[in-house]
């Protein structure tokens, strides 16, 4: 079985996230909200099959930060702080996965 996490559920809101930072319409960072909670839970639970606490630690709290029900009010300079902190995350971890996948 293929535990290994598509690249896409990374990438889609890394880029996404990036993108927040231009100044765009209240709907897309509403939008970046559901993509950014659904994709870190996503991640955040193949680190827990995996039994990887600091990576279920890590993702889960993304989600938690980024959830579109119960939302954390931040300054739009803070908001844009934990968007290129959430896509550097991203992104290193899609690295560091492409990564585990050579050394298996």
């Amino acid at each position: 079985m293929n535990d290994k996490i598509p690249w896409w559920v990374f990438a889609i809101p890394a880029a996404m996230s990036l993108i927040a930072l231009a100044d765009l319409p209240y709907g897309y960072y509403q939008f970046l909200r559901i993509v950014v909670t659904g994709c870190a839970a996503w991640i955040a639970f193949g680190f827990h099959k995996r039994n990887s606490l600091i990576g279920t630690l890590a993702f889960g709290a993304m989600a938690v930060i980024f959830n579109p029900i119960v939302k954390i009010h931040m300054e739009r300079d803070v908001h844009a702080i934990f968007n290129v902190a959430s896509a550097a995350l991203l992104i290193g971890t899609l690295w560091l996965q492409s990564r585990w996948k050579d050394a298996a």
